[in-house]
C-alpha cells in the first residue's frame, strides 16, 4: 500500500492522506483532493510546473504504508 499526505507536500495543517495499492493511484487520489481542497496551491504550482512535473513530484513523495 502506498500513501501520500498533504503534509508530505508542504501542507501540515491538512490531515488528508491518499492511499492506494500503487503510487500512481495514491497520486491520482491526491490530485482529486487537491483540486477541490487546495485549488490555490494547485494554481501556484501550475504557474511554474507542467502537469507531468507536478505528478512526478508527487510520485517522488509517496511512501509505503507502515
Amino acid at each position: 500500500m502506498k500513501t501520500l499526505a498533504c503534509a508530505d507536500l508542504g501542507n501540515p495543517t491538512c490531515p488528508f492522506v491518499a492511499e492506494d495499492v500503487t503510487a500512481e493511484g495514491a497520486v491520482l487520489k491526491m490530485m482529486d483532493h487537491a483540486k477541490t481542497a487546495h485549488a490555490d496551491d494547485i494554481a501556484k504550482m501550475s504557474a511554474t510546473m507542467t502537469p507531468d512535473q507536478i505528478k512526478a513530484m508527487m510520485m517522488s513523495k509517496t511512501k509505503d504504508k507502515m
